[in-house]
């Protein structure tokens, strides 16, 4: 039994029937020839070429070429109005103008950018005038002998002129106890077994930073140092205990003064310290002080005054306006009339 082999394609193709269900195939799109889109865009064709909205090609199309400008004919002898020397006056013209199509792209670019009406116009940014807020806090930051003048209200006063102000004073308290000999009736959950090599001011600058501190809450670490000092003896603060009191203390009056506050979990990593520890150390300043950590304003402002005063001549706080003299007159007046 021999088995055929299938018969061979037919070369003729198949009609593609109008059914619906099949594809018809697509008609082929010719690309607009030139002629067209000048007669499409005739704004485009007005544009001279070189001009700014239109610059120069490298390549200009045929259409594109203008008949050249007559020029005027040298004064000399056989030159003037002869139909020879117009021929090879439009000759020579018409062969610098195909010279200059076939003229690579550097030496074109070269001779256009010498062109001092083409040249790019350099325009210079607009200024933009401070806001009134950055000019009062220029003229707000050195008064005319040099000394910082500070806010008068201390919810208005930069936490980094406050880290300042409280760091140099927890300096000198420092420098005062460690001239105190240490006893082991003297130790505290808050000694550490050596001094941290970071400084007070760094150290505060950190916590204030990350954890976000306000002026409020630095005021109040300042406060708690007085009442912790009254209701535990034994503490001072020294190079020892100042890092660990300040994580404390921060940690406290943000729960105790703040709506939103961190986890105990990222002060400590923000302080250096573990979890357990800090959980420690914040039981027992509360324990000590009573759990009363919430200043009244009237403290916080007296202890914001007294920073600035211990200062010297650095800082200073601004002056309280007059009142105007033209207020008590007209008061007089009035009662007077009454």
């Amino acid at each position: 039994m021999s088995i055929s082999s299938p018969p061979p394609p037919s070369s003729t193709p198949t009609p593609a029937p109008s059914q619906r269900g099949y594809v018809v195939p697509p008609i082929p799109i010719t690309s607009p020839s030139v002629t067209a889109i000048k007669r499409v865009s005739p704004a485009l064709n007005s544009r001279k070429r070189g001009s700014p909205c239109c610059p120069p090609d490298t390549k200009a199309a045929p259409d594109d070429i203008s008949p050249p400008a007559a020029k005027k004919p040298a004064t000399g002898a056989g030159s003037a109005g002869s139909p020879k020397s117009a021929t090879t006056m439009s000759t020579t013209t018409i062969t610098s103008q195909k010279q200059a199509q076939a003229a690579p792209t550097g030496s074109m670019s070269v001779s256009r950018r010498s062109t001092p009406s083409q040249s790019p116009r350099t325009t210079s940014p607009p200024t933009i005038p401070p806001s009134p807020s950055t000019v009062a806090k220029r003229q707000r930051k050195t008064s005319d002998t040099g000394v910082k003048v500070l806010p008068k209200l201390y919810q208005s006063t930069h936490t980094k002129d406050l880290v300042i102000l409280i760091s140099d004073m927890l300096g000198e308290l420092v420098g005062l106890n460690d001239r105190i000999p240490l006893s082991g009736a003297g130790l505290t959950r808050f000694h550490s077994r050596a001094p941290p090599s970071i400084s007070i001011t760094d150290y505060l600058h950190r916590l204030s930073v990350h954890a976000s501190l306000q002026p409020s809450i630095l005021l109040s670490m300042v406060y708690y140092i007085d009442i912790l000092s009254t209701h535990y003896p034994p503490f001072v603060v020294s190079s020892l205990t100042v890092h660990r009191f300040l994580i404390t203390a921060a940690t406290v009056a943000t729960k105790g003064l703040c709506d939103t506050f961190l986890t105990n979990s990222l002060y400590a990593r923000i302080g250096g310290l573990s979890l357990m520890e800090l959980n420690m150390l914040e039981l027992e300043f509360l324990v000590r002080v009573g759990w009363r950590i919430v200043p009244k304003a009237e403290v916080l402002e007296e202890y914001y005054r007294s920073l600035v005063m211990r200062m010297g001549g650095r800082y200073t706080v601004e002056p309280t306006p007059p009142v105007g003299e033209g207020e008590g007159r007209e008061g007089g007046e009035g009662g007077e009339g009454g």
